[in-house]
């Protein structure tokens, strides 16, 4: 499990092939709204009050503390899981829990080492 901390527009990058994006749009108190991105289409993602079968365009979800988003991805034969743990002023902590060989990365850090790749390839 990934613990990360976001501000109002940042992302965290997760999936099978780090496809989805997720990225902080309101931070309360009790709850984070979570814009969720470039999921693939039949991907099903949940929380406790909704579920929503993608069709491939942005959805956004409203997570509640000690509650979580799960994102499941059935032809992949797994499911990542989104929690809300706290908010301190402008910032929520998620506590991101993928399959162990699917990688979650700060979507800032996943750019810095894709472009790093790219230059030395």
């Amino acid at each position: 499990m990934l613990v990360l901390s976001r501000k109002i527009d940042e992302s965290v990058i997760f999936g099978p092939n780090l496809t989805c994006t997720a990225t902080v749009r309101a931070v309360k108190y009790n709850a984070v709204r979570l814009l969720i991105s470039q999921v693939p289409p039949d991907v099903v993602l949940s929380t406790k009050t909704k579920t929503i079968v993608s069709s491939g365009e942005p959805m956004e979800f409203v997570v509640k503390r000690d509650q979580c988003l799960t994102v499941e991805f059935r032809e992949q034969g797994g499911k990542v899981q989104i929690s809300f743990v706290e908010s301190r002023n402008d910032k929520s902590r998620l506590a991101i829990d993928t399959p162990k060989d699917w990688p979650a990365h700060r979507l800032e850090f996943y750019d810095a080492i894709s472009g790093e790749a790219k230059r030395e390839s």
